[in-house]
């Protein structure tokens, strides 16, 4: 990838529950990401849509009245711990 400072390889991580995690289980979602952080991660990918029978109780809904509210803060939150979203 390109960015400002030039050419560079980026190393990130999947956590499918993020937006989940930063609304519900903040503690448990900050201590995974500084532990991202602290491995040497870049950035996380983060899913903006969990439906179905095996994510019960931990959906991720983005016609949800507060889903953006959510989905910001857990962008911003990343970053202010060092961390993009890819």
């Amino acid at each position: 990838m390109l960015d400002d400072n030039g050419p560079k390889h980026f190393l990130s991580t999947t956590l499918m529950w993020s937006v989940w995690g930063f609304a519900n289980d903040h503690d448990r979602w900050l201590a995974n990401i500084q532990y991202a952080k602290s491995k040497g991660c870049d950035g996380i990918r983060s899913l903006g849509s969990v439906m179905g029978n095996s994510w019960e109780g931990r959906k991720i809904d983005p016609t949800a009245p507060d889903y953006e509210q959510h989905l910001a803060g857990m962008i911003d939150e990343s970053f202010a711990n060092g961390l993009r979203q890819f």
